[in-house]
């Protein structure tokens, strides 16, 4: 029997021996086996015996013929739902079984939930920590335009209620009222002053007392030649009201407090306004998705903590400086849709040709600012785990087991059922600066390994936990029986390649 490069299901010729023997030539005298005529080594197929008039008549096939054992151990893996059972599926070179098996997922009807999507949002309380949120398939876009528009809005709408008649009155009675206060008190002061022939003078230093003569300041000079009765009576006075200015003093950073906190509750009133509209608005679009509705509650409280980064517009060569900075401000609302599911409902089938740990697993990227490398939410990137989340996940053995960290990984993310992002600079110790810990997503997927028998051996008996993670093993067969049957069988095989 020849072995060529033979897809799954090659046929295997079972011809029983004849009973024809042949003679020797005359002269020699070398006893061994008879030759085989050339019919024996040959086993022809009769046209007409074929159980079908013309190829153009014979339905494509699945190519999975003879091999049972193989595709029971196939519907096995994907259909029980359970940790560990996912597949490793080996075989020889030339096989096609990746091909096949594909094939084969994306032509069945799967009785599994629709994927979600996932999105990360920007926590407000602590930004190193990005939050996850999980939406119904085809909503995560949804959410993002929903944020977009909240932000567009408001960048119109908060000038305009800042700049209006009402809000420019109510803010000037609040200055007034402070200003008032104050200079109440200064004039008191001053009053009490002037009737005890003394003045109050704005130094850089400060405020001072200092006498006053026929309504002038008294130079020290002129303070010196006094009679000392006089001086000291001056003196006395001064320290009076010295001692009154400094109680006033000591009431401005309180004055000044009550100011702030009354114009930043008109702030926050004027503000409330615009925000409560726009976030109630899109708070209706996601009202049965409790996490949602949390995350714009806490966006709401961060725009009225930061209404300031709308209002600000300074003209000329500023300007377009001031735009990079406004978009970089408000990027803190932006949503990073991170999984964005098919609209069709399928499951999700990747193959993943470059298992990276970057690739398998996501990353977390960085930009250059003023010569540091920083990142934020905007900045996490999906792996193939994230992408083929709540369907199948196919890799190639060797190309997974040639990239450094990636195996380990993987055993490990299927071992906590959850996909956290993990930077290998940091595991080698190849970059100091600040990165994020992403909220982990919940891992449920099946993971089919293809690989030759050797490959899958080796690694069998070199790492143990390959039978804990990795409970089904399909081995396509190299031959099968031929018969009839499975004689149909191959015809439709080809027919189904051409």
């Amino acid at each position: 029997m020849i072995h060529e490069q033979q897809p799954a299901g090659a046929l295997r010729t079972t011809q029983p021996a004849s009973d024809q023997t042949t003679t020797l030539p005359s002269g020699s005298s070398t006893a061994g086996p008879a030759p085989l005529p050339a019919p024996q080594l040959y086993r022809c197929r009769a046209a007409a015996a074929l159980i079908f008039p013309t190829p153009a008549d014979l339905q494509p096939l699945d190519g999975l013929v003879g091999q049972q054992r193989a595709l029971g151990a196939l519907q096995l893996g994907t259909r029980l739902n359970r940790p560990g059972f996912n597949l490793f599926v080996t075989g020889s070179a030339g096989s096609r079984m990746q091909n096949i098996v594909e094939r084969l997922l994306k032509n069945s009807r799967w009785d599994r939930p629709r994927p979600d999507d996932w999105v990360y949002v920007n926590n407000f309380e602590d930004s190193r920590k990005p939050i996850a949120i999980r939406l119904p398939a085809g909503r995560a876009t949804e959410l993002r335009s929903a944020m977009e528009e909240v932000v567009d809005d408001l960048r119109i709408a908060l000038p305009a209620l800042f700049e209006s008649e009402d809000y420019q009155a109510r803010r000037a009675a609040i200055d007034q009222k402070f200003q008032s206060k104050q200079s109440d008190a200064f004039s008191s002061l001053g009053d009490k002053a002037a009737a005890a022939s003394m003045t109050i003078v704005r130094t850089p230093m400060g405020f001072m007392i200092a006498p006053v003569r026929d309504g002038k300041l008294v130079p020290p000079d002129e303070f010196n030649t006094w009679p000392e009765p006089e001086q000291k009576a001056a003196q006395d006075t001064i320290a009076a009201l010295q001692n009154d200015l400094e109680q006033i003093v000591r009431h401005i950073p309180g004055w000044e407090k009550e100011h702030r906190d009354e114009v930043q509750t008109l702030d926050r009133q004027t503000s409330l306004v615009a925000i409560d509209q726009n976030i109630n608005e899109a708070k209706k679009k996601f009202s049965t998705i409790s996490r949602v509705v949390a995350y714009l509650e806490s966006v709401r409280t961060d725009l009225i903590e930061n209404t300031a980064i709308f209002l600000a517009k300074p003209q000329g060569e500023l300007g377009a400086i001031f735009g990079a900075a406004l978009g970089k401000a408000t990027d803190r609302y932006h949503v990073n849709v991170l999984v964005n599911q098919d609209s069709s409902g399928s499951i999700p089938i990747v193959q993943e040709l470059h298992p990276t740990l970057g690739n398998l697993i996501g990353s977390i990227e960085y930009v250059s600012q003023h010569g540091f490398l920083v990142t934020d939410f905007r900045l996490i990137k999906a792996g193939a785990l994230h992408r083929a989340n709540g369907g199948f996940l196919l890799l190639d053995a060797r190309h997974l087991l040639s990239e450094p960290f990636s195996w380990q990984a993987l055993k490990r993310l299927l071992r906590q059922q959850e996909i956290r992002i993990e930077d290998a600079t940091r595991f080698m110790g190849l970059t100091s600066s600040v990165s994020l810990e992403p909220d982990p997503i919940p891992l449920d997927l099946k993971v089919i390994i293809f690989g030759d028998r050797l490959l899958y051996y080796l690694l069998s008996t070199y790492d143990p936990e390959i039978g804990e993670f990795f409970k089904v093993l399909a081995d396509f067969e190299d031959d099968i029986e031929r018969t009839p049957t499975s004689e149909a069988a191959h015809a439709q095989l080809i027919a189904s390649l051409l």
